[in-house]
């Protein structure tokens, strides 16, 4: 039930950054233009699950070296989320990051 939590949690955020970050836009069908992908930051869902992060986990508290795991009890996150945050961190250091796309 705890684990559930943690994700209910980055979901309401997730859903309150397209309200607020897109609701005076038309709604999207298809992520793709011209059989292209849309870059990641051009991208709603993106820009949605980085507000979430942030807004849960603040970038300029979680700049020091940390895990996963730390940064998900810290927060009260799952620890898929604590990654979002942390692949923002790891990519403004200049690190190689996997896509959150």
């Amino acid at each position: 039930a705890h684990v559930k939590k943690k994700g209910v949690r980055m979901t309401i955020a997730h859903e309150l950054g397209h309200f607020l970050l897109h609701s005076h836009q038309p709604p999207k069908i298809c992520r793709t233009v011209a059989s292209k992908e849309i870059p990641a930051y051009k991208s709603s869902k993106w820009q949605a699950k980085v507000f979430a992060a942030e807004l849960l986990m603040p970038y300029d508290k979680n700049k020091a070296d940390t895990t996963p795991a730390s940064l998900a009890k810290a927060y009260g996150v799952s620890e898929e989320a604590a990654m979002v945050q942390l692949s923002i961190i790891r990519k403004e250091k200049g690190e190689k990051v996997m896509d959150i796309a």
